[in-house]
């Protein structure tokens, strides 16, 4: 049923009016339909709870509660029944706009004016008590026990959204339509007749500007501001770049980069707020049920008591160590943001400690680079994790890591990962980390437009190569991790075209460079002739963006591409997918599609007193059942944009990922190739990028790039082996060297 018009609601029920003022604590719900809604920190004096020195839990929707439908329910401890008000202590963080809730009580909408209640901006707290718009107050019957429910309402939004939903597609079908037609050619001296092409263009035109300049004002109707939302602002920039498309048609191909491609361009301002313009950000520290009469607490503390409080904590961080280990327990340091750190302590607090009875205390790093510093001072960690997957082996080979192999349970713990997984972290035989987290490569592709353009998914190099001309011929291309704006080009760009080809990095006793080898110089002529002879660009400042422009539209790449178009791409939602690496097909039609995945790893020190129970930790924190439940815990808690990509497979393919996606990405895992680490292995990944550049940059001969870059390495290399003695001072040979494989994991897998 409609539920009634206030004034109908107010007689409904007669009622005496409720007196005293109630304070509820957000973050104390009683329940809400949605696990991403979370509890925040706020050090803000007047945010209660307060601590001078800690972070406290006390307020809800910090980075959530925002999409449309999550509620928030809350138990209403009323002395009497009665008609209350109701004021919330809020702070709206979308600058110069309004969100708004929806009040249900007891599950029902109280009267149909509670369904679109506005909190607007206010730089700060602010405390808004539910009004009319003349700023007279709702009156809510509560009893006592009444749930009072705050619902994330975006349906004064919902059409807007579909609206430029729909317009930023229109654009880009456009530009598309346009490319295909010119095959990018924008030559000045070509004269366009448009309208004999796309003869309603004109009035496709104005009906843009029409339909935007009618979102642009009922957005200005419900945000209630002057000053124009950043929303506002990018529509007004989106109409001034079609008006001016509309003012000389004929110019449309030439002025692409204004309509369909680009960052600026008008598609792209509109995409961005597809889903953003229903998003209604608010953070919530208390609200009040009280008497009409009853004057709420200031939302703000005072000039004073904030000096106070600013002066308190400067000096007590001359004393206060907030991170500071009990004896009695096992340290260790977390390289990765705040809401990973306070699960995993939460974890080893509720599971580990419960299971072993060893405390532990985790503490947030914010660059792993520190752990030398900590070791060589004496003050490191236990166990670290989050670390870079080249530390182990770089560490180890310096003795400041644990060699694995030695504790109880090793074949086990291995026993889940893939062996190459292990590679990396092998030096001497001897193993100093875990792989923690996998990175993936893939190919990501827009289906659309590979549709539109009548292209297949590539399965090999030779596919990539043939649809290379048609991609060119409209303005489009391939990406490979090669053209990462960067001059360095890592193992991770250039190894797979050379284990792809059967080719080598090294000699097989480890002293000396291969990358002379036949095969690697024909992996080195394909990586070199995409962009000498194919027309790759040699530098792309963000796939991510050139993939939704469509400028790119097809390209290898990682975990965090990925995450990024789930979670950041709303105007190209479906209508791109994924599939395996493209690759060199051999003689038995088997495509080899090697390419690499360690991310970061977790590790134990040396010096550590306590490796036993370190051991037992890091064993527990990598086990299948560990993993699993740590991945759907922070995704049902803080939503997709914290998928956790397990270095252990089994845990992995048991995660709740879109199970098209984790098919794939289990297929390609089964191609892992990992390069083992020598020492002055570095060597090799920077001339291989050296050759790369003097080829491409400098026009130099690949063959004569090859023979200098060996000869720089193999001088590293024996310098390195001499450090680390393996040879002496003379270059002969002390003891052997066994270059990391996965034969060696296999070997420890096998031994009883």
């Amino acid at each position: 049923t409609e539920p009634p018009a206030y004034d109908d609601y107010l007689a409904s029920r007669s009622a005496p009016q409720g007196s005293g003022l109630l304070r509820i604590e957000a973050e104390d719900s009683a329940y809400k339909n949605s696990s991403g809604i979370i509890r925040g920190t706020s050090t803000a004096v007047g945010v209660l709870p307060f601590s001078v020195t800690k972070k406290k839990l006390n307020i809800i929707g910090d980075n959530s509660y925002a999409n449309p439908g999550e509620a928030v329910t809350w138990i209403a401890d009323v002395p009497a029944p009665g008609y209350y008000c109701l004021s919330f202590k809020v702070m709206q963080t979308k600058q110069y706009a309004t969100s708004y809730r929806a009040v249900y009580i007891n599950g029902e909408l109280p009267f149909a004016e509670a369904y679109n209640l506005p909190f607007s901006y206010r730089s700060g707290w602010q405390n808004v008590t539910l009004a009319d718009e003349n700023g007279e107050p709702y009156r809510f019957y509560l009893e006592p026990g009444d749930e009072i429910t705050l619902v994330v309402n975006g349906d004064p939004f919902t059409g807007i959204s579909l609206d430029l939903r729909r317009i930023a597609a229109e654009i880009t079908a456009l530009g598309l339509d346009v490319t295909k037609l010119t095959h990018n050619n924008v030559d000045a001296g070509i004269d366009w007749d448009m309208l004999e092409y796309f003869p309603d263009l004109p009035k496709t035109l104005s009906g843009w500007i029409s339909e935007l300049g009618a979102i642009r004002d009922a957005l200005a109707r419900l945000y209630g501001f002057k000053r124009k939302a950043q929303v506002i602002q990018d529509i007004n920039i989106a109409i001034d770049k079609i008006k001016k498309i509309e003012k000389d048609v004929d110019e449309l191909p030439r002025r692409l980069s204004l309509l369909s491609q680009g960052p600026s361009c008008a598609a792209q301002l509109l995409a961005a707020y597809v889903d953003g313009v229903r998003e209604q950000p608010l953070i919530l520290d208390a609200f009040f049920i009280h008497g009409a009469e009853e004057k709420l607490p200031k939302a703000n503390a005072g000039f004073f008591r904030r000096a106070w409080v600013s002066i308190s904590r400067f000096f007590r961080t001359f004393f206060y160590r907030p991170d500071r280990a009990e004896s009695d327990e096992l340290v260790v340091w977390v390289n990765r943001s705040r809401p990973y750190v306070d699960l995993i302590q939460k974890f080893a607090d509720d599971v580990f400690t419960r299971e072993s009875g060893i405390k532990v205390k985790v503490t947030l790093i914010n660059n792993d680079s520190k752990l030398i510093l900590a070791n060589s001072a004496n003050r490191g960690p236990d166990v670290a994790l989050g670390v870079s997957a080249w530390i182990p082996h770089e560490y180890g080979m310096r003795g400041m890591l644990a060699d694995l192999t030695g504790f109880p349970g090793f074949r086990d713990a291995i026993g889940v990962f893939n062996p190459e997984q292990l590679v990396p972290m092998i030096y001497d035989d001897k193993l100093f980390g875990l792989p923690e987290t996998e990175n993936f490569y893939v190919l990501l592709y827009r289906r659309d437009i590979m549709e539109k353009l009548g292209l297949a998914v590539p399965q090999t190099w030779d596919d990539v190569v043939g649809m290379l001309p048609v991609l060119n011929r409209y303005g489009m291309s391939f990406y490979l991790p090669l053209s990462a704006a960067t001059s360095s080009k890592s193992f991770d760009a250039t190894a797979p075209f050379i284990f792809q080809f059967g080719g080598r990095l090294y000699s097989d006793d480890g002293f000396s460079a291969a990358i002379d080898d036949e095969k690697t110089i024909a992996a080195l002529t394909l990586m070199t002739d995409f962009y000498r002879q194919y027309g790759v660009p040699h530098q792309v400042p963000s796939f991510f963006n050139s993939f939704r422009q469509q400028t790119i539209p097809i390209g290898i790449a990682d975990f965090g591409t990925y995450l990024q178009l789930l979670n950041a791409a709303a105007e190209i939602r479906g209508l791109w997918d994924i599939a395996p690496v493209p690759g060199i097909r051999d003689e038995n039609s088997i495509i080899n599609r090697s390419m690499p995945g360690a991310q970061q790893a977790g590790i134990i020190f040396n010096k550590s007193k306590r490796q036993a129970e370190a051991w037992k930790f890091l064993k527990w924190w990598m086990r299948t059942d560990t993993q699993v439940l740590f991945a759907d815990t922070i995704l049902n808690t803080l939503g997709s944009k914290y998928l956790w990509n397990s270095a252990n497979p089994a845990a992995f393919a048991a995660m709740n990922w879109p199970r098209g996606h984790k098919e794939i990405i289990l297929e390609q895992w089964q191609h892992l190739k990992e390069v083992p680490k020598i020492p002055g292995s570095y060597m090799v990944e920077r001339e291989l990028s050296n050759i790369w550049n003097k080829v491409i940059y400098d026009d130099v001969n690949l063959r004569s790039a090859v023979g200098n870059s060996v000869l720089v390495i193999n001088k590293e290399i024996i310098r390195k082996m001499k450090e680390f003695g393996y040879l002496d001072s003379a270059g002969r040979k002390i003891r052997e060297y066994r270059v990391p494989s996965s034969d060696i994991v296999a070997r420890w897998l096998n031994d009883e």
